[in-house]
């Protein structure tokens, strides 16, 4: 499930946990090729804010722009 793994990246990425951030998001892209900021930002699940918040962990471990 893509958000699950976009999610789980980036708090692990705002945890500082970097190596299972990225970890994340290298699963999530074996999965779903296509995953990438701007398609997490164009299907937007949630409050600008929190979206936001959760795209900057999720750019930290590597979700492509």
């Amino acid at each position: 499930n893509v958000p699950t793994f976009v999610l789980l990246g980036s708090a692990l990425a705002h945890a500082g946990q970097m190596d299972d951030a990225r970890a994340a998001i290298r699963r999530l892209l074996e999965l779903y090729p296509k995953a990438s900021v701007r398609l997490r930002q164009q299907h937007n699940l949630y409050p600008e804010d929190d979206n936001e918040y959760m795209l900057e962990g999720a750019r930290m471990a590597g979700l492509p722009e």
